[in-house]
């Protein structure tokens, strides 16, 4: 009788950890996937240090209500009322927005009725000008588009009701890309303008606990820089695109846009070998965050190998604490420090 109670347990817990497992993004399907993030984060919040069913403090709430909760097992921003709510990141600059710059965030619509509808989110350019006065609309299945300009967009088994799914948008001069996990689904012309911030807005989704939205891991950087012309500068690159589940090595899928981009460059020169230096932010005990640092930059190292590159060209080393870019006491401090640099061996 115990053997078979305890075959059930082991069987139930396998089923469970198969669907969890499906439910996740396969790394292995981001192998094109080619958006990179700016160099330098402006804004982040992941969220996780928040209080359940509080207001969330990076956020200036416009209209309706929007809380702090939790979902699967995580923090997440749920706008309640969502007939029309507005939320805009607490900027600490209101400057003008850079022409070059990424905006992510990991997304949920939950109920049949809003992931089913036409209700979209939309990304407002607070202080636009020229193209940036249209917003960017996102409808819950997947349908894109700044102005006249649509987009395509993945089946709903994708990004269909009751999943998370990874959201990248990439403004340069001239052109602003969108991305819904691995797939590019808008690539629209912008011909001029500007934006000074953005804002989060959603309409028509019911206020019966049902049909929500979910946010979380959002982040805004800056810049772009060419990664070979900076090893080439400075003997050295900060791998931005390269993200990691929260405290975990756990590679995100979407961190293959900028390992695609490292391999392209170490394929093209042949000569170049690199040592892949993991690095933390100071939360937490700094014995935990130098071995977490040294199981990312391994982690870096094991899928570049598994895409081809030879490990005499590789050689890691975590950091921890101990060579912060920027300031820790503020949360785009931290953001900047955790990161994975790599760095010429010569």
């Amino acid at each position: 009788m115990r053997k078979a109670i305890f075959q059930t347990v082991l069987t139930t817990i396998a089923m469970f950890s198969i669907s969890i497992a499906s439910a996740q993004p396969n790394i292995n399907a981001y192998g094109k996937y080619d958006f990179v993030p700016g160099d330098t984060v402006l804004f982040e919040d992941h969220v996780q240090d928040e209080q359940s069913d509080e207001i969330p403090s990076k956020w200036k709430i416009i209209s309706g209500r929007t809380e702090v909760r939790d979902k699967d097992g995580e923090k997440a921003i749920v706008m309640i009322d969502g007939w029309n709510v507005q939320i805009a990141p607490r900027l600490k600059y209101t400057k003008i927005l850079p022409e070059r710059f990424t905006i992510e965030f990991d997304a949920m619509t939950t109920g049949t009725d809003a992931a089913g509808s036409g209700w979209p989110l939309e990304i407002v350019w607070n202080g636009g000008t020229g193209s940036m006065t249209n917003n960017l609309r996102i409808a819950p299945n997947g349908h894109t588009a700044l102005d006249q300009q649509q987009g395509e967009f993945p089946t709903p088994e994708d990004i269909g009701e009751g999943k998370w799914y990874h959201v990248a948008i990439a403004v340069n001069e001239t052109t602003m890309k969108v991305y819904l996990n691995n797939v590019r689904v808008l690539n629209a012309q912008i011909e001029n303008g500007r934006a000074n911030s953005f804002t989060f807005n959603t309409v028509g989704i019911a206020t019966d606990g049902l049909n929500q939205r979910y946010f979380k891991n959002v982040r805004l950087a800056a810049g772009g820089v060419d990664p070979y012309k900076q090893i080439t500068t400075d003997g050295k690159f900060v791998a931005r695109g390269i993200k990691f589940d929260y405290n975990k090595a756990t590679l995100k899928p979407e961190s293959m846009g900028e390992i695609n981009r490292i391999m392209v460059i170490m394929k093209s020169h042949p000569e170049l070998k690199f040592e892949i230096g993991g690095h933390t932010d100071n939360d937490g005990d700094a014995v935990y965050n130098l071995k977490l640092s040294q199981q990312r930059a391994d982690a870096v190292k094991a899928e570049l190998l598994k895409q081809g590159i030879d490990a005499s060209r590789l050689t890691t080393k975590g950091y921890g604490v101990t060579k912060p870019l920027a300031d820790n006491a503020t949360t785009e401090g931290k953001a900047n420090n955790r990161r994975v640099e790599l760095t010429i061996i010569k």
